[in-house]
């Protein structure tokens, strides 16, 4: 498999060293449970003192552990003012963990506008997105490929893991660094992934969080091996250029999600590879885990 970029070398994504990684993990699952953040204790849980460890993790993602975890909160909270549109602003906020005044208040601190004016807004920003190819028109022909949207039982995955920041459109050259590493790893069984943590639409593009991924055997002595759950996905075949699977992501969270019922497990997603003959033709499933089938 031939993994290369169509953009140009100028977006940027930085690679986050094991204990900020770590942290990374602590906060999510903390945050989006709407559990508050005591950095003594996300320190401790990383071998480190609080000090130390908030100059680090500020160096390494350009935020405190604090803004960090307010970020993902609020993100998360517009993902799902996005997605769940049946569902009200007030119990949207209380699963992030604010009060109703206080999640209005923050929400427009940290993205500039209210929730409400979010969520009228949401699809056609989306559309308007520079990350976005295609018409709003378009985006309906990409739940129909190669038999359309499905609920699949998928299987974990143990993968070889490395962790960037930053810009999706520079994952041409994290692909051929990644790759060159895990050689050593790799088994003509092997599979790679991409995990997503933002929606581009919502998070600063040169701020987003994903994880290139190598599947490799439970017990295969790798260091560093982490574990992708399985279980009931949403997943969505996509043929195409590479430039247009942010539109096949949109076309999900705008057009399929909100009318479908359906209510994904957090926006973490990923994309499993299947084929890549080029910038201009790749073939990969996109894949939500659900809450419930």
């Amino acid at each position: 498999m031939s993994l290369k970029s169509d953009f140009a070398a100028g977006p940027r994504a930085a690679r986050l060293s094991g204990p900020v990684s770590r942290g990374v993990d602590y906060i999510l699952a903390r945050s989006l449970a709407g559990e508050p953040l005591a950095v003594e204790d996300l320190a401790r849980h990383c071998h480190s003192s609080a000090a130390c460890y908030s100059r680090r993790f500020k160096a390494e993602t350009g935020q405190s552990p604090y803004a960090f975890a307010r970020r993902v909160r609020l993100e998360e909270g517009a993902f799902r003012l996005k997605v769940e549109p049946g569902r009200s602003i007030t119990e949207i906020g209380c699963d992030c963990g604010y009060s109703p005044s206080n999640f209005s208040w923050t929400f427009r601190q940290q993205l500039g506008q209210s929730p409400a004016s979010f969520r009228r807004e949401a699809g056609a920003s989306a559309v308007r997105h520079p990350f976005c190819h295609l018409p709003k028109a378009g985006l309906a022909g990409l739940l129909e490929q190669n038999g359309g949207v499905r609920v699949q039982k998928m299987p974990e995955w143990f993968v070889l893991c490395r962790r960037l920041i930053g810009n999706y459109h520079a994952l041409g050259g994290v692909w051929a660094d990644f790759m060159r590493a895990c050689r050593p790893w790799r088994r003509p069984g092997s599979r790679f992934l991409v995990r997503s943590y933002d929606d581009p639409a919502i998070t600063d593009p040169d701020a987003c969080l994903y994880d290139v991924c190598l599947t490799v055997p439970p017990g295969c002595g790798a260091p560093g091996v982490q574990r992708i759950p399985g279980g009931w996905y949403l997943v969505l075949p996509y043929r195409g250029p590479v430039r247009n699977i942010y539109a096949a992501y949109q076309a999900l969270f705008t057009l399929w999600l909100p009318g479908s019922g359906r209510r994904v497990d957090a926006q973490y997603s990923y994309d499993l590879y299947r084929q890549m003959n080029g910038p201009g033709d790749v073939l990969l499933d996109i894949c939500l885990p659900l809450q419930n089938t």
